[in-house]
């Protein structure tokens, strides 16, 4: 553009202060303010003095919309603009000073965390030269002289905070002599040390001489005092400062305009009424419904408590990138900074798949030109919200983009800190609130200077860093070139993350800037990174290929007759110290099968168990097999309208249960085989083995699970996909010598592995004899009975370890499957059960039990997740996108099973077993898939990593629960209108149901009307802990119900049919403080009953341990079942009836005069030696590389006083009476 010259004085005055700010000469009326170098900080700049000069308000916007000298000069002369906001001038100081917004937050985050560094700015600077600390410490005493933020220090007065301003600031250099390998140790040490904000000083400064000519400055000031902004206003201060008393000159600073305390009373005198109302109603529009959480996939779990602990990747443009990206934004009227933020959103949409973004940005906040000169925290981060869809084109995004910038600037008064305070978002003390990701485009003016007198200066790189949020992507223009610096939370994040997500960055902008048109969702780095490639896929196979030989043509009853022919006296079942042989439970399975056989049953009829615990219940199943039908569990817990409906669903034709229990179903259509006490003497069946009925392709049972459609659907479940699980499974080896426990529920899938890993392998199934456990009780069954296999969902596993790990020892091999597992209790675990093999499984019922393991190891490292592993044997595993493609290595997608484990389908619904097994399109051989609806990603050494739900489906205490099967539940009530179901973990880690509900009438069911209404449908897991009556469900900006905005139950007492009664004595006290503590309640009423509060199984057993630590009682679960409430659990306590039984008596010395016995583990132990003399399965051996001369005579007798010391060291085993014992020797 030709040069205009200004034709008249006002646009003179404009051109004057272009070319201040812009630091440039012969500025025309009709030059591009952008092209001339501008950006968004400069225009902020340019509007600042527009104010001082003319005494008005001119909107940012209208710079960016008119970027001329002349087009400003025609708006000012309208009749539109506002009057200037209040001048900033030296303020009347009283009593107290008050800090400003985006103080009073910091200060108050330090009172929460006063250990944390996160808000620790660390300047590290290197100086080549021969430095004089005495001339930097005055020059430092200069500068502090001159700034008042830097003397500093916040006191609070009756809980309010101040500002406290010393007289004289205190400036003390350290110098620390120190080699090249310390530096990086000493740079920590001060970036991670806190700051003290009511004693101060909030500045240090140190020097590491690593040589007389070369130095290390770190400067350190907290945020509270400072931003970027100051960082280079205080070294150039400095600097010159040096330079001139190097030459002997005393510097005579000018006096500031203003200091920052003059700021912070002038912002609260001016943001508030109808001003900060204005600012406050345009952010809370803007943000409306607007996603608090952005679930980027992580490496490693969400600490419970957010850290800072940070790293960073640097990553410099190609130069050619400059001017397409500045092309790209001058052809839509966008600066670098819009544009860059409109691609990182794009990365942010593809990794998080969420489509409504919130990202934060700082941005200067010196908005009036006295605070330009001036050292203090300006800062001020908005709140950045992008919408995107999949139909959208980067220019669309970017025309989105800018709009929304250029209306946060508008409104960017507004201090974040005041924001969340009216947003009042959800607490999450494990993230940042509003957004967990920042973006910043560095363009701070007052580059800093390259010498210090005659001592050269440049930037020491350090490699310690602390951030702010979970992800932090900064920009800077160097030398022509963008380098973009990702700045990462190392608790969350591993660096070839990060590295893999800059390059991919870096593609995406390639994209852009040619194919600016193009959909999103087509361009070329998005698919690349989404799609596995040919290589991927090749692996993906290698790691598929899981084919192990099994008996795949046997039908269950053909191999368990192989155990009764290897083994007829060989224990089957052992149930309440009764047991049953091979040979027997054989026969008496016969003769039911041949009375099924007599009552007309054919293949695949379905059969219904309805019987408890007992010998029985393992017979039944048995027979129905061997008469080559299929059986039904049922559960007498379960409501009689769940029964109801599964009966009528299956089609049952027989129902074998008992005289007794017969009168608790529901009306049904079934015929009745009852097998009452001593059954078998009645029956006049033969009992030899019926002719097989069956193939190994046809089902074995029916697992109803819950259904998304409102009712439970049966998944039918083939002989060959569990026979596959147990035979020649090369992840568990099930032994004749092995004790399986059968713990679960038979209705639970996991119930299979128990039942038929022993009985297809000759072992013997200890039949847990109650569903209602205690926890003592369960352990001490384990070891009682030197249980050699068991299965547990995590949650039960994690109290074993927590309260009765000493008593697992005996265990050869320990599942775990249905929920997360910690990797706490793993490692606990391991280290206490070192012959214990603990596998973490996962397996959906629709692939029979399990589909993938993860073998945990006995030693090393376990990391931050303990990963669902890789597929067992037979299963081949398909990480999928919505279009069915294979996603990336690293990448997520939705699991897709496949193999001789998947099931036949849902029972009697060929639409949903349509939806949900599909055909093979990767082997073509007419074989199915079955979609999980997990989210999963392959690491690298290709075991699986769970990464949550792709729909409302829910793992609660190891039980899958559709939300939609309560949401119809819920519906039925007339009372009920709108409604939702969500999962939530309470503040001690416990996941509870929560139902929000809108009434449609005025009087609102109350909570024990609800649990009766559910009880009808429902098991009892499935009922919600707490019911939410809301006026409205909120949703989000395109009408769907908003997860986030509803609210969290508080702490109060449930509504109750009883009235309150507090505690009356110190018992009742601490029984309450127990319960409050367990429920995460404020209060509990003594005649409270504990299930009714919200409490179930696992709480109760975390109320028996902390009973056991606190009063020195040992209760049992059956009590606090029959004993529900506080005063009856006191009245127990303090009157002994029915009395708690004693802590377990303290281990004291015993004689040593008789045998001494080996303890239950021992036995095991020596009995399998006996078994397998030869074996070495349970050698322990440690081995050592030692360097350095080594003194033999020394360690030996290092190793003698060991072994004097520890009796064990000294034993061995040996017979008497045909029974084991220990024999001591005196001197080992």
């Amino acid at each position: 553009v030709d040069y205009v010259a200004p034709r008249n004085e006002l646009e003179q005055q404009l051109v004057a202060i272009w070319q201040d700010v812009l630091a440039k000469d012969n500025i025309g009326i009709r030059h591009d303010f952008f092209e001339l170098g501008g950006h968004s900080l400069m225009a902020i700049q340019v509007i600042a003095r527009i104010r001082e000069a003319f005494g008005v308000e001119m909107p940012l916007r209208q710079l960016f919309e008119q970027p001329t000298v002349a087009a400003l000069a025609t708006f000012l002369q309208g009749d539109t603009l506002k009057n200037a906001i209040p001048a900033l001038v030296p303020a009347e100081r009283g009593d107290t000073l008050p800090l400003s917004f985006s103080q009073e937050r910091l200060w108050f985050f330090t009172q929460f965390q006063p250990e944390a560094a996160a808000y620790n700015i660390t300047l590290t600077i290197e100086l080549h030269g021969a430095l004089d600390s005495d001339l930097l410490t005055q020059a430092l005493q200069l500068l502090v002289q001159r700034h008042e933020s830097l003397r500093t220090t916040f006191v609070a007065h009756n809980g309010i905070p101040q500002q406290v301003i010393a007289e004289q600031g205190e400036v003390c250099l350290h110098v620390v002599t120190c080699g090249e390998d310390e530096v990086e140790g000493l740079i920590s040490a001060e970036t991670h040390h806190a700051f003290d904000l009511s004693r101060g000083p909030l500045l240090r400064t140190t020097i590491l001489q690593l040589n007389p000519t070369r130095q290390i400055l770190i400067l350190s000031m907290h945020h509270i005092i400072s931003d970027g902004w100051s960082i280079n206003l205080l070294f150039s201060e400095v600097t010159a400062y040096y330079a001139a008393l190097d030459q002997g000159v005393t510097p005579q600073p000018a006096p500031l305009p203003v200091q920052y305390p003059d700021y912070a009373i002038w912002q609260r005198h001016w943001l508030q009424g109808d001003v900060l109302d204005e600012q406050l109603t345009h952010w809370q529009a803007t943000l409306a419904n607007a996603p608090t959480v952005l679930n980027l996939p992580t490496d490693y779990p969400r600490p419970p408590l957010q850290t800072f602990n940070g790293a960073a990747h640097f990553v410099t443009l190609p130069s050619s990138l400059t001017p397409q990206l500045e092309a790209v934004g001058k052809a839509h009227n966008a600066t670098p900074f819009m544009t860059f933020l409109a691609a990182y959103n794009v990365l942010l949409w593809h990794l998080s798949g969420q489509d409504d973004i919130v990202v934060g940005s700082p941005i200067a906040g010196r908005d009036q030109q006295a605070t330009e000169g001036l050292i203090g925290m300006f800062i001020n981060t908005l709140a950045l919200r992008t919408r995107l869809d999949t139909t959208q084109t980067f220019s669309a995004l970017l025309a989105q983009v800018r709009e929304a910038t250029l209306d946060a600037y508008a409104y960017q008064a507004v201090p974040l800190a005041k924001l969340l305070d009216t947003l009042a978002l959800e607490r999450d003390l494990s993230r940042s609130p509003l957004f967990q990701t920042l973006f910043a485009l560095q363009n701070t003016p007052n580059t800093p200077p390259t010498t210090l007198a005659s001592i050269q200066i440049q930037p020491y790189q350090n490699k310690v860093y602390t951030v702010q949020a979970d992800l932090t992507f900064t920009v800077v223009k160097i030398k022509g070139q963008w380098r973009c610096e990702w700045n990462y939370n190392t608790d969350l994040f591993a660096p070839e993350t990060i590295e893999k997500m800059a390059a991919l960055f870096n593609h995406l902008l390639d994209n852009i800037v040619t194919q600016a048109e193009t959909v999103l969702t087509d361009l070329p780095a998005l698919v690349a990174d989404k799609l596995a490639t040919a290589q991927e896929i090749a692996l993906f196979d290698q790691w598929n290929d899981t084919n192990v030989p099994f008996p795949a043509d046997k039908t269950l009853a053909q191999l368990f007759h192989e155990q009764v022919m290897n083994n007829p006296l060989g224990t089957a079942l052992v149930f309440e110290g009764q047991s049953l042989t091979y040979a027997r439970l054989n026969a008496r399975a016969n003769q039911v099968a041949h009375k099924l056989l007599q009552m007309g049953v054919s293949a695949e009829t379905p059969i219904a168990i309805y019987l408890d615990r007992s010998f029985d219940l393992f017979i039944a199943m048995l027979a129905i097999n061997k008469a080559g039908a299929a059986y039904l569990p049922l559960d007498a817990n379960m409501p009689r309208e769940r029964i109801r409906y599964m009966l009528n669903d299956a089609k049952v034709r027989i129902i074998i249960t008992t005289a007794a229990k017969t009168m608790q179903l529901p009306a049904h259509k079934a015929a009745i085989m009852q097998l009452n006490p001593r059954w078998e003497e009645t029956f006049t069946t033969p009992t030899n083995n019926p002719p097989t009925r069956s193939t190994a392709q046809q089902l074995a049972n029916i697992i109803y699970t819950s259904g998304s459609t409102g009712q439970p659907k049966g998944v039918c479940v083939t002989q060959v996909g569990i026979t596959r699980l147990v035979k020649n499974a090369p992840y568990i080896e099930f032994l004749p010598t092995d004790r399986v426990l059968q713990f679960g529920a038979t209705t639970f899938d996991a119930a299979t592995l128990d039942i038929w890993g022993a009985l297809l392998n000759g072992a013997a199934l200890y039949i847990y004899p109650s569903m209602q456990f205690d926890l003592v009780e369960l352990a001490t069954y384990i070891a009682d009975n030197a249980i050699s296999f068991a299965a547990f969902t995590p949650s039960l596993l994690h109290q074993l370890v927590d309260y009765q790990v000493d008593k697992l020892q005996s265990l050869r091999y320990l599942l775990v499957g249905g929920d997360v597992l910690s990797v706490d209790h793993a490692d606990r675990l391991r280290q206490a059960c070192p012959n214990t093999t603990l596998i973490n499984a996962y397996g959906p019922t629709e692939n029979t039990v399990d589909t993938t393991h993860y073998i945990v190891p006995k030693t090393g490292e376990l990391g931050k997740t303990i990963p669902i592993g890789k597929p067992v044997s037979n299963t081949q595993l398909y990480i999928l996108d919505e279009q069915l493609r294979r996603v990336a290595l690293g990448r997520s997608g939705e699991l897709y099973v496949g193999g001789a484990g998947v099931a036949r389908g849902y029972l009697f619904k060929p639409e949903l077993t349509a939806q949900a097994f599909i055909d093979n399109p990767f082997l073509k051989d007419g074989s199915k898939i079955y979609a999980t609806g997990d989210l999963v990603r392959f690491r690298p050494n290709g075991d699986l990593e769970f990464i949550g739900r792709k729909d409302s489906q829910v793992k609660l205490r190891g039980y899958r629960i559709e939300m939609g099967e309560i949401e119809h539940a819920l519906g039925q009530h007339p009372a009920i209108g709108s409604h939702l179901v969500t999962l939530r973990a309470d503040d001690n880690g416990n996941k509870m149901l929560i139902a929000y509900l809108v009434a449609t009438q005025p009087e609102t069911p109350t909570r024990s009307e609800l649990e009766t209404h559910l009880q009808q449908w429902l098991p009892a897991y499935m009922v919600p802990r707490y019911f939410i009556w809301l006026d409205a469900l909120p949703l989000t900006h395109n009408g769907k119900i908003d997860q986030r905005a509803l609210p969290l139950p508080d702490h109060a007492r449930p509504e109750m049919a009883d009235q309150f009664v507090a505690p009356r004595n110190e018992l009742e006290q601490q029984l309450a403080a127990i319960w409050q503590a367990v429920l995460s309640l404020d209060s509990v009423g003594i005649h409270d009953d504990f299930f009714d509060l919200g409490g179930h199984s696992l709480l109760a057993t975390q109320i028996v341990a902390r009973m056991r630590t606190a009063l020195g009682v040992e209760l049992s679960l059956r009590q606090l079942f029959e004993l529900p409430t506080i005063a009856e659990l006191a009245d127990l306590l303090q009157h002994d009836v029915a009395p708690a039984r004693p802590l377990a008596p303290a281990i004291l010395p015993a004689p040593r005069d008789g045998t001494l016995p080996l303890s239950f583990s021992q036995e095991r132990l020596w009995f399998l030696a006996q078994l397998q003399p030869d074996s070495t399965a349970y050698n322990l051996a440690l081995a050592f590389e030692i360097q350095g001369v080594f003194d033999t005579d020394i360690l030996g007798q290092a190793l003698h006083l060991l072994i004097q010391r520890h009796e064990s060291l000294r034993t061995t085993f040996t017979t008497h009476d045909d029974l084991p014992q220990q024999t001591i020797a005196e001197e080992g």
